[in-house]
């Protein structure tokens, strides 16, 4: 490269720059050069001297060549072709490669700069004519790019705002596609995370607009807003749709569990559950619940659903069981039960002269005294919209298809009992029985629609036809009837052509409105004889019929009876001054006066048997002489044999009808009664739901808890001795009836032993309304079953509560749970229910009521723990304890002990999976399994009723082996609490024990259970249960810890004499007296230890010295 240069002369600027350039850049590497590892340096040093000399060689003869006044011509034309080109660019992309160039000729520039400034030039003026050639070439440069930047300025204006626009566009179809691909809510978060990912892009894209920017972030926000608005209603779609799904599903499972409540054997109620298609819609509908996202419903669903099958088979086995007589009667040890199967629920009966509420299956009856339900006395007995004392249903189906279809369509049908029977099973709320009352339409319908057509305006009834001659003749004025009756003729017209049309029911309004207007002046008066019949809707029908479809535009029609009456009227009047009278009146009321009075005479006297609106027809022609009119004499009676239906308008079969009647009659109970009835039923339906609120029927309804065993316990211990209180108080049936009421069933026990349980269960299994009473919400403060003298809203719920027990009477079984929070003095309210006098005071309403329950079938059971927190018994009223059945739970009843711990046993199975279809097996095979389990030689398991796969029996009694272990040690801890807890403070040796051992801690160690542990993890599973219990005791939990282990035999040496000081220091508090005595009684109490341990000491000398003086003197 240096020889190159040594040897050329360039004529050009940029030939001289690019040389400079080159020796610049090679002189750089070897620089770079030097820093390599076991490079020459010294050879790398020698070149790098030799270049830089022929850089500054070159560079002397460049400087000689750029001092000539030509030097930079050519730098300077591309420079000025670099403008034009600037100027002449068409878009933003065109600018490149100008750019590109521009950057080159300046970085040629700055290098000859560079290299002219460092040159050691004599003369200075030669530098400064270089550098200022080279300072005018780059502006010149600067203009090109200013040029170019303006220029690029403007089109990326131009081009920014098109292209703008067109992301605009595709951003707003992106997000009308993401919304519409936003089905779910989770998916609204995916698809806008999406769109703010293109926004985003577009604001780097077009960040040097302002103005951009400013609506991207006026989209944003839009787009925000958007999704959250499409986010919040798939939102509440889904949850109305699992709400709904929900409570189908609620109502689907309630009848599954009465349909399977009521099944013959185990066989049915496998197959229901397996292939019924109501129990696969409900877990569909839980799968659905799953898909929404509503996991906790679908769960709830499939617990509810495995409950009712196992409430199902519980209820099969009580059948077999428990009941006689076609489930009538329930046997409870050596008593039997007459069982109510009525469900508990709300009813309005008669009472007195109104309407009661009423508790089903009990006394309970609260008076009506809604005012609104009170105004709808005429609908009290009536079950159905569709008939009424005037109106068969079938006769009202009749009418509906004449309204909805017409005569013509209905007289055109093919098959008109076909259409007749659809109609009839779409209007299921309407009560028509398939058969019956579609039979008798049709025959109404072929009886009624030949005389349709042929009657013409007839078949409005005459008191219609009556007003609207009245009203035409003296309520309107020449020009409005000359209006109605165009407008009537056109709109006839247009239906006749291309069928209704909404205007034709506008103008029958209208005159309806018009009639009813003009009523209350002119017609209401005649309405004791017969005017109240008229209506202004049907004088209105019949007056458009009567435009549109006479034999003149405003011909009337009379009716055969009326112009018979008139006829015959007219020749008794021979002589009279009847028309002299009439001539010297000129209102019409006074006028239509004298000529009812005149036809009504006539009619009484001759004996014609004109009826309401024949006699009202015949006063409007009276007083209308000049109202055009035609006679009317088609047939309108007839009578339809054959009806199956019971009505008291239909005898033998047979019915009498008359077309105007009957279509009057019809349309009235549609316009008032059907409505009437509706709104009736609805204000019912809330008053009803209203009450079951109140009273939280609801809650008085048993359940049976899902988890419940009976097992040998409840049958052979538990069941007859509540059937033996039951039978005292309820009564029994049969042959050995026993009617005598009295007495009180107390269950004491400690928690988790099933008290409240086990009173669910019979009370459901009797059929009893079971009223529960919380002891804590109650409190020490309520003595009296006032609601008003309450503490608070909890306490005085509780006491309403009891009072609508006792007010309910008969079949009720009133449960106070937990009744070591409540007060004696309450308590002792109960005590004249255990004699035969059962009355008991309250108050009900706010008003004092005695409540007599002699005779009733009325039960109370009290429950509680008798053993409070410091170990002291509970207390209870004398007598009352003395009338009460008083049994408990937690105790061994002596010979039973095998059966109580069998108990625990069968409790336990549900609470583990393994164990769990146990419980649905025979009984006796759970008790050859525990056998088995605890090493009986005599147990075969041949001898199930049912074989177990092999894999499966081993499991099964691994871990029975566990559970008979872990209740041998719930049975110790039962029998110490229970013991510990009976003692006095004053007698104790030790702390008080109060880890318990009930079915309930039972089932949270069996739970936890498995049949690969060895003993050592089954022992850590109990240690860790009654660990974890001991740290709520707050205080003594290191005592009863080392209680519980001397009873499981596992104190060693260290932890032994723990419990030995703990014992002492507890004797020594005893003795000395407790921290919440005063100072003088625990000094009293120490002076008396230590009078009697010196009297301890002088006995002892005493022996001693006796001692001493015997061995002397022998």
């Amino acid at each position: 490269m240096v020889r190159r240069l040594r040897g050329e002369a360039p004529r050009e600027a940029a030939a001289w720059v690019r040389g400079l350039t080159e020796l610049r850049r090679a002189h750089g590497h070897l620089l770079t050069l030097r820093e390599l590892r076991y490079v020459d340096t010294e050879r790398v040093a020698a070149l790098a001297a030799e270049a830089e000399s022929d850089l500054a060689a070159f560079g002397r003869r460049a400087v000689t060549f750029l001092s000539r006044e030509d030097a930079f011509t050519a730098q300077r034309a591309e420079v000025e072709q670099l403008v034009a080109d600037a100027d002449a660019i068409r878009t933003v992309a065109d600018a490149g490669p100008v750019t590109e160039r521009l950057d080159e000729l300046a970085d040629g520039l700055r290098t000859v700069t560079e290299v002219v400034t460092g040159l050691d030039i004599a003369d200075a003026t030669v530098r400064t004519a270089v550098l200022e050639r080279i300072a005018d070439v780059l502006g010149g440069v600067n203009r090109a790019r200013a040029t170019l930047d303006a220029r690029r300025r403007s089109l990326q204006d131009q081009e920014g705002r098109a292209e703008f626009a067109a992301e605009t566009a595709l951003l707003a179809q992106a997000v009308t596609a993401a919304l519409a691909g936003a089905t779910t809510p989770e998916a609204c978060d995916d698809q806008l995370a999406s769109v703010l990912a293109r926004l985003e892009d577009l604001d780097g894209r077009f960040a040097e607009f302002d103005d951009f920017l400013t609506e991207l972030a006026g989209r944003r926000t839009e787009i925000y807003e958007a999704f959250a608005a499409r986010k919040q209603s798939l939102a509440d779609v889904r949850a109305r749709r699992a709400e709904q799904l929900a409570v189908s599903a609620g109502r689907m499972l309630e009848t599954v569990a009465r349909r399977a409540a009521g099944l013959a054997d185990a066989d049915a109620v496998t197959a229901y559950f397996a292939s019924d298609p109501l129990v696969a819609k409900i877990v569909r509908t839980a799968g659905e619940l799953r898909d929404l996202g509503d996991s906790v419903r679908a769960e709830e669903l499939d617990g509810r659903l495995k409950a009712a099958r196992q409430e199902a088979a519980r209820a099969l086995r009580d059948r077999g069981d428990l009941y006689a007589d076609d489930g009538r009667t329930l046997l409870l040890g050596g008593h039997r039960f007459a069982v109510n199967t009525q469900p508990l629920d709300l009813a309005l009966l008669p009472a007195a002269d109104g309407l009661a509420l009423a508790v089903t299956g009990t006394d309970y009856r609260a008076p009506v005294t809604d005012p609104d339900l009170v105004s709808m006395r005429p609908y009290w007995d009536r079950h159905l919209p569709s008939e009424s004392p005037e109106v068969y249903r079938a006769e009202h189906l009749a009418a509906r298809l004449l309204g909805e279809h017409g005569p013509a369509a209905l007289a055109a049908a093919e098959d008109l009992p076909g259409l007749v029977r659809r109609v009839a099973q779409e209007s299921y709320d309407e009560g028509y029985e398939r058969g019956v009352h579609d039979h008798d339409a049709t025959l109404i319908l072929t009886a009624l629609l030949p005389l349709y057509d042929a009657a013409g305006p007839l078949r409005h009834e005459p008191a219609a036809r009556a007003r609207a001659q009245l009203f035409w003749t003296h309520g309107t004025t020449e020009a409005a009837r000359a209006v109605w009756s165009r407008r009537a003729v056109s709109l006839a017209r247009a239906r006749d052509a291309f069928g209704p049309t909404a205007a034709l029911g506008e103008l029958v309004a209208e005159l309806a409105a018009a009639l009813g207007e003009w009523e209350p002046s002119d017609a209401r008066e005649g309405a004791d004889r017969g005017f109240d019949r008229w209506s202004a809707e049907a004088a209105a029908a019949y007056l458009f019929d009567e435009l549109t479809g006479g034999t003149g535009p405003e011909d009337f029609v009379l009716g055969g009876a009326a112009r018979a009456l008139l006829d015959k009227f007219h020749q008794a009047l021979a002589g009279s001054d009847y028309g002299r009278d009439l001539e010297g009146l000129t209102e019409l009321r006074d006028r239509r006066q004298v000529v009812e009075a005149w036809l009504t005479a006539y009619a009484d006297a001759s004996g014609s048997a004109a009826a309401p609106g024949e006699l009202a027809e015949a006063v409007a022609a009276e007083l209308c002489p000049e109202l055009p009119r035609y006679d009317g004499d088609a047939r309108l009676t007839t009578t339809v044999e054959g009806l199956l239906g019971a009505h008291p308008r239909v005898a033998g079969g047979r019915l009498e009808l008359r077309l105007d009647e009957f279509l009057a009659r019809t349309a009235r109970h549609t316009a008032h009664d059907v409505p009437g009835f509706r709104a009736y039923q609805r204000r019912r339906g809330a008053l009803l739901a209203a009450e079951r609120e109140r009273l939280r029927l609801a809650d008085h309804r048993p359940r049976v808890m899902p988890s419940f065993v009976r097992n040998r316990l409840v049958d052979e211990v538990y069941l007859p001795l509540i059937g033996d209180s039951l039978a005292r108080q309820l009564g029994t049936t049969g042959a050995g009836k026993r009617t005598d009421t009295g007495g009180l069933l107390l269950l004491v026990s400690p928690p988790g032993y099933g008290k409240t349980t086990l009173m669910e269960y019979v009370a459901d299994r009797l059929g009893l309304m079971l009223v529960k009473i919380s002891g804590p919400a109650l409190g020490h403060s309520v003595t009296s079953l006032d609601p008003a003298d309450a503490p608070n809203a909890t306490a005085r719920r509780e006491i309403e509560k009891i009072n609508f027990a006792l007010a309910a009477g008969n079949n009720t079984l009133l449960h106070l749970d937990d009744i070591q929070h409540t007060s004696p003095e309450l308590l002792q309210k109960f005590i004249p229910l255990c004699d035969a006098t059962r009355r008991v005071d309250g108050v009900w309403n706010g008003e004092p009521r005695t409540y007599d329950l002699r005779g009733k079938r009325f039960a109370v059971c009290m429950a509680g723990n008798p053993y409070t927190e410091s170990g002291e018994r509970f207390r209870i009223p004398d007598m009352l304890a003395n009338r009460a059945d008083v049994w408990n739970l937690g105790d061994v009843l002596t010979g039973k002990e095998d059966v109580f711990a069998l108990s625990f046993v069968e409790n336990a199975l549900t609470a583990n999976p393994v164990l769990a279809p146990l419980a649905a097996r025979e009984r006796a095979d759970l008790e050859l399994l525990v056998r088995l389990a605890a090493g009986d030689p005599t147990a075969r398991p041949d001898r199930l009723s049912a074989a177990l796969p092999p894999t499966e029996l081993d499991a099964v009694l691994g871990l029975l082996r566990h559970v008979l272990a872990v209740r041998d040690t719930i049975l110790t801890v039962n029998a110490a609490y229970i013991a510990s807890a009976a003692q006095s403070a004053d007698a104790r040796t030790e702390p008080p024990f109060r880890l318990q051992g009930s079915y309930r801690d039972m089932n949270k160690i069996a739970q936890r259970l498995r049949p690969v542990m060895n003993t050592a993890e089954r022992e850590a599973v109990v240690q860790d249960h009654y660990t974890a219990e001991a740290q709520t005791l707050t205080t003594g939990a290191e005592a009863n810890l080392l209680k519980l282990a001397e009873l499981r035999g596992e104190l060693d040496a260290i932890r032994a004499a723990r419990w030995t000081d703990i014992k002492t220091a507890h004797i020594r508090t005893r003795t000395l007296g407790g921290p919440d005595q005063d100072p003088l009684t625990r000094a009293v109490a120490a002076l008396t230890v230590l009078a009697d341990r010196v009297a301890a000491v002088e006995s002892a000398i005493i022996r001693a010295t006796g001692t001493e003086s015997e061995g002397t003197s022998r």
